[in-house]
């Protein structure tokens, strides 16, 4: 058949009838749209397109029911006219360089109190490994390690949720042989005008079965961008605004400008959050044809999750106020106090490599002021020509022996030469096609002075000293962190 975004799904199914009907529906991407695709198939599925279908059964979309959701296609409607079975968020096009992805949504799903759904995507994390149950009970933290070898702070929460894995017995196989032969039941086609529908976050274009889906039946794009660039942002925002039109519209309501900007920063890009706070808001203001900014505020308590590019954005631009305020914010979301410290140390040595640039090498190329396009053209090529060199530098300087002989530090492999990759990785431009943030950089370079960056590494390194060796709240020392980075308070003598 074909594949359309979902907006397009409500126009093609007004175009077909019954006998067009597709036999398997594919949704991928965000879960809230994909849902509500559901909903509007079923409801074109029925009878007239308005009333539920009478057999509808979801399960669980992990590989072990497979042969179920099989079995279910190839049998008659006990009352005749079909059904339907969906095979609710498949992880059926996972692959094993989707892992990080995978175990980065179980931890979410920790962090939120929802152990069944971390021990889901962690056991498609172990069947990706090709890890087993038994293996993980007989040594969980040996488990957590091999599962998430730099899991970038602490692995009690790993261990949290493989042990719930063992205990609940939670399924972990991945058996490709399951997933052909749902291929080949699709391919032969299903009797008495079944029809499966099939709802997952992720596809891979490259795979038999998405190919197969696409021409036997409708795949329907139900993504929205989660990036942070400005084009993703502006994708998200006419999401929304979509989604508060047509609810608006519904109940005779209007927002203005300032209530809609003010309700995006409070529930950030959540849609469930975002629909569930505008029908409260719509409910409040009964009575009233115009939602404001002040309703919002009145109404509307802040839920969205701040990212951490939020705080070291604030942090870049020395705005001590806005940074604490996103510190707490990460801190009540549960976020680890030493992930935030990385945090900051990284984005404080990205600014003094690129301020060394600027006062090095790169002398002359850059100015305050300087166009993005002029950038591209002018500054970028000699900064990456600038870090090509100096990562040559890091190169050699593994294959030198650590100054403690290689003793004690874990630096060392064999033969007292430094394990690859024990240096940092001091490259900024990851991405060349993706210059912005780069170039957002050199702007807030120019926010510091070189020493001033210098004093700040110097000063995170002992409060990072301080967090893993003392007492100290780990809040208390992030805000001092924040503060000698501003610039709003400096060290004491005895520091220096």
């Amino acid at each position: 058949m074909a594949e359309i975004d979902y907006s397009s799904l409500d126009a093609f199914l007004a175009g077909q009838d019954g006998a067009d009907a597709a036999a398997v529906y594919l949704l991928f991407g965000e879960s809230y749209f994909y849902q509500q695709g559901v909903r509007r198939i079923l409801a074109h599925l029925s009878a007239g397109g308005s009333g539920p279908v009478a057999d509808y059964e979801a399960v669980e979309g992990e590989d072990e029911n497979i042969p179920k959701v099989i079995d279910r296609l190839t049998t008659y409607a006990m009352f005749g006219g079909g059904k339907v079975i969906g095979f609710t968020d498949a992880k059926l096009f996972f692959a094993r360089q989707d892992r990080g992805t995978l175990i980065e949504k179980s931890r979410s799903a920790y962090e939120e109190g929802d152990l069944k759904q971390a021990g889901r995507y962690m056991g498609t994390v172990l069947g990706l490994a090709g890890m087993s149950l038994d293996s993980v009970a007989a040594s969980v933290p040996d488990a957590a390690r091999q599962v998430c070898p730099d899991p970038g702070g602490s692995i009690g929460w790993i261990e949290e949720v493989l042990a719930y894995c063992v205990e609940k017995k939670m399924p972990v196989t991945r058996s490709e042989s399951a997933v052909g032969q749902l291929e080949a039941a699709i391919e032969k086609g299903f009797p008495g005008g079944n029809r499966l529908i099939i709802t997952t976050e992720t596809v891979d274009r490259r795979r038999t079965l998405y190919k197969l889906i696409r021409r036997k039946g409708l795949v329907v794009n139900c993504s929205v961008a989660r990036g942070e660039r400005l084009a993703d942002r502006q994708q998200q925002k006419k999401v929304l605004m979509e989604e508060a039109r047509t609810l608006l519209r519904q109940h005779g309501k209007k927002m203005d400008t300032a209530a809609f900007r003010a309700m995006v920063d409070l529930t950030g890009f959540d849609l469930p959050v975002f629909r569930d706070s505008l029908e409260k808001l719509i409910h409040y203001t009964r009575g009233e044809e115009t939602i404001t900014a002040g309703d919002v505020r009145s109404m509307l308590r802040r839920t969205r999750s701040d990212p951490v590019y939020e705080l070291t954005n604030a942090v870049a631009d020395r705005n001590a106020g806005r940074a604490l305020f996103f510190l707490q914010s990460l801190l009540r979301n549960r976020y680890h106090p030493l992930q935030i410290l990385a945090a900051l140390v990284n984005q404080v040595r990205k600014l003094l490599v690129v301020r060394s640039f600027m006062e090095g090498p790169g002398r002359g190329c850059w100015h305050a002021g300087l166009t993005y396009q002029r950038f591209q053209q002018q500054v970028l090529p000699e900064f990456m020509a600038h870090e090509k060199s100096v990562s040559g530098v890091f190169r050699q300087w593994e294959d030198l022996p650590p100054a403690s002989g290689g003793k004690g530090d874990g630096s060392a492999g064999k033969g007292g030469k430094r394990k690859k990759g024990s240096l940092p990785d001091v490259l900024v431009v990851k991405n060349p096609k993706n210059a912005y943030p780069v170039f957002q950089l050199f702007v807030k370079a120019g926010n510091f002075t070189l020493p001033e960056l210098i004093r700040a590494v110097l000063d995170l390194n002992r409060l990072d000293v301080q967090m893993k060796s003392t007492g100290r709240p780990p809040g208390q020392v992030l805000e001092e962190a924040v503060f000698r980075i501003c610039g709003v308070v400096g060290g004491s003598k005895g520091d220096r």
